[in-house]
């Protein structure tokens, strides 16, 4: 009798734990469902350039960098859900036919959609195969293909159109008695490219400018240094770093200056502290200590904590990595049309560049915006160190970038390539 009342008590137990334990995975069920629709889903991101040289190789390192920022904190989240991102990065090894051969793989095999490209890319042969496939690529591509009206899903990110402009009207408000200018080029095909693309942006500034070319395999610039002393122009305007021990060696005192982004690091490495003493140039927050913003600290620590040491030449590959990254959070969703939308109509973001805002490029005749400017910040080497002069706001850089657009020549012929 005792072991049958046991039998009974314990078939009540039974029922009892099957009731709780059915009211129990009922409520658990919708939580379950709750943690299906946040598990984090993958984004896939195609980078194309010239990794193995610089900026391409800098650029590499930035990108990986912030998407291990965001993977790290959960992911990317757009509108209700999260995105680990998956960077798949190809080397073009600058040459057309690899460059193709990568975006191939990115739109075919990998299926993104959405790629990166810098300076060591071929953008303008890509969008036969980005454009009828809609994917959007944040790109830094000067050429005036990338603004033509007929293409939807390219935009030039890098902010590499509006410096020319913002630091020869600095340039020429800071000293007007100065407004005798050199540019000096390498004669090479792409350099009378970049030559002519920049000496019509610095004469619609207002600037006084002619050129000059230099064999750009020669090591001894001698002559040249030569030249530029008995012309005696009030500034020297510089692509390429070489050049400058060349002119200063042969007694020129004048002021040596260029709108090239170079940190002092990467100057060092080509010319030397005499040679440099005074020079005029684009500054990167991230190179002076403290960096001059938040962001740009906050970057700059990170890449060291990842990489050992601050060894970066480079940072415009961050401002198409955050830009793409802005645009897609603001749409609240990864379809291609509606990010594309985003950047079309004036976004604005933030980089460890500066502040950053879309423009329309209506001397193109695109009213969408395709085209970016920055905040801007002047640098002089003062004993071996850059020293802060001027800062552009970006309210101030906008106006002074579109001001210029109405006075703008046409754009033509194939892009510059900034490496060079």
């Amino acid at each position: 009798m005792r072991r049958g009342k046991l039998s009974t008590l314990g078939f009540l137990v039974i029922i009892l734990i099957v009731v709780v334990s059915m009211l129990t995975f009922g409520c658990k069920s919708t939580s379950s469902t709750s943690t299906t629709t946040t598990q984090a889903k993958t984004l896939k991101i195609g980078y194309e350039d010239w990794t193995s040289f610089p900026p391409g190789m800098f650029w590499a390192k930035e990108l990986q960098l912030m998407t291990d920022l965001i993977n790290q904190q959960g992911g990317l989240t757009v509108g209700g859900d999260k995105y680990n991102i998956d960077l798949i990065t190809y080397d073009s090894n600058n040459t057309q036919t690899t460059a193709m051969a990568a975006i191939n793989k990115l739109v075919y095999q990998d299926q993104v959609k959405f790629i990166l490209t810098g300076t060591g890319g071929s953008v303008e042969s890509a969008l036969s195969i980005t454009e009828p496939n809609k994917v959007l690529v944040s790109c830094m591509a000067m050429g005036p293909t990338v603004l033509d009206s007929k293409y939807n899903y390219v935009f030039m990110t890098g902010v590499g159109n509006c410096g020319t402009v913002i630091f020869s009207k600095w340039f020429l408000e800071t000293y007007p008695d100065k407004n005798d200018i050199v540019i000096v080029m390498p004669d090479m095909q792409m350099g009378h490219i970049l030559g002519a693309a920049q000496m019509a942006i610095m004469k619609s500034a207002g600037l006084n400018v002619r050129d000059e070319y230099y064999p750009p395999d020669q090591t001894d610039l001698s002559s040249l240094g030569t030249k530029i002393k008995s012309e005696n122009p009030g500034a020297v305007w510089i692509v390429q770093v070489p050049p400058i021990k060349a002119i200063r060696d042969a007694g020129y005192t004048g002021l040596v200056m260029s709108v090239q982004a170079y940190a002092i690091d990467d100057l060092l490495a080509q010319s030397t502290p005499e040679a440099l003493e005074g020079y005029i140039g684009e500054a990167m927050p991230t190179e002076f200590d403290p960096a001059l913003t938040t962001t740009a600290q906050d970057f700059k620590n990170a890449y060291i904590a990842k990489y050992g040491k601050w060894d970066n030449m480079d940072m415009l590959g961050t401002t198409i990595y955050q830009a793409l990254i802005t645009a897609i959070q603001k749409a609240g969703s990864v379809d291609v049309d509606k990010v594309a939308a985003v950047l079309s109509n004036g976004m604005t973001w933030t980089s460890p560049v500066g502040e950053q805002k879309m423009v329309s490029r209506p001397d193109m005749g695109n009213s969408r915006t395709v085209d970016s400017v920055t905040s801007f910040y002047i640098k002089q080497i003062q004993n071996g160190k850059p020293q802060l002069i001027a800062t552009i706001n970006l309210a101030d850089a906008v106006k002074s970038y579109t001001d210029s657009l109405a006075n703008m020549p046409p754009m033509s012929g194939p892009p510059p390539n900034p490496t060079i």
